[in-house]
């Protein structure tokens, strides 16, 4: 029994209450529940993760929950009675974490994953890509949105690479994130109608959370950070995005699946503009008072220029303001957000 406007009308009108529109209030109230979408998120401890679960946390419009491997979770969440915070690994199977994302859950947002380092098991994301599928469709979840990498396209071509830019990736990191792409994308598909949908997000560098960056923010006079300057007097362009924006358009994407709107499977993550020359955030960094050390060496023979995304289709999606693409906006969000992740 579908609620229309006039009934809501006499709910909020006390003299027409009866045992009939009393039963539409209850109803009414339950779809104005559902209004405010529920989402879990996975991999919140992570360095992109801990932002999100900071931006998140305590703002209105989502009902978030968050998962962590163990007890070092931050402010947000300084113990295991915590509420909004779960412990889950991939040892603990499958079926215990659909006990812990539960019923009524609109989105699953999947940022857990092994990042470039000496050593990774990088295998394990396609490991944690399908646990996520499977336990969303244990749980009954409608809508995965799973974190892939802007490094799946490899060296690209300059121009800027859409959803339909072939991948050819370079790097181990680069190929076990495609792998996975593939190992969940069959997964879904064998499961036919019975399964969640599926997103891949194929995002950019997330500024405050990448390698340059960090190493950037650490960079002393005596060990200065080296930046690659190429014979056009640019440094490496890459796709940026602020971490706060990044946690706005994740929020609009799981609302916009709440709401019935079908995804793409595919969808690059990205501010708009096409990307940042890498040297900007150094006056960037200045500005909030930091004090980043750069040194510049004619960049090598195969270094690469430009890689940056197209993100037309995110912007259909989810607009972003025109002042999501300057570094200094960037370079704020994260001073913000990781005052709250501490």
């Amino acid at each position: 029994m579908s609620v229309d406007l006039a009934d809501a009308v006499k709910i909020l009108t006390p003299e027409s209450w009866s045992t009939r529109t009393i039963c539409h209030a209850r109803e009414f109230s339950s779809l104005m529940r559902k209004a405010v979408p529920s989402v879990v998120v996975l991999g919140a401890t992570g360095r992109v993760g801990r932002l999100v679960a900071a931006d998140w946390t305590g703002r209105g419009g989502l009902e978030t929950r968050f998962q962590s491997r163990g007890q070092n979770r931050g402010r947000n969440a300084r113990d295991a009675a915590d509420a909004g915070w779960f412990f889950w690994s991939l040892s603990d199977g499958v079926g215990r974490l659909a006990e812990q994302i539960g019923a009524g859950v609109d989105g699953l947002v999947v940022l857990s994953g092994v990042t470039p380092a000496p050593g990774a098991e990088y295998r394990l994301n396609s490991a944690l890509g399908l646990a996520a599928l499977a336990a969303a469709r244990e749980a009954g979840v409608g809508q995965v949105l799973l974190a892939s990498s802007a490094a799946v396209y490899g060296r690209g071509t300059g121009a800027a690479l859409d959803e339909t830019a072939p991948t050819l990736p370079e790097t181990d990191y680069g190929r076990a994130k495609l792998a996975m792409e593939a190992d969940c994308l069959a997964w879904q598909a064998a499961q036919g109608a019975g399964g969640p949908a599926l997103c891949l997000l194929r995002i950019g560098n997330v500024a405050g959370t990448d390698q340059f960056f960090r190493n950037l923010v650490l960079a002393t006079a005596e060990a200065p950070l080296v930046l690659d300057r190429f014979a056009d007097g640019t440094s490496p362009v890459r796709s940026y995005i602020g971490p706060q924006t990044l946690a706005s358009v994740l929020a609009g994407l799981v609302r916009l699946a709440a709401g019935g709107r079908a995804l793409p499977q595919v969808l690059n993550i990205g501010a708009p503009g096409g990307g940042l020359d890498m040297a900007a955030f150094v006056p960037a960094l200045e500005q909030a008072g930091l004090q980043p050390q750069v040194a510049f060496r004619a960049a090598p023979p195969g270094a690469l220029p430009v890689l940056r995304l197209d993100t037309r289709l995110l912007a259909s999606l989810c607009p972003m303001p025109s002042g999501a693409a300057l570094p200094s906006t960037m370079v704020a969000e994260w001073l913000r957000l990781r005052g709250d992740a501490a």
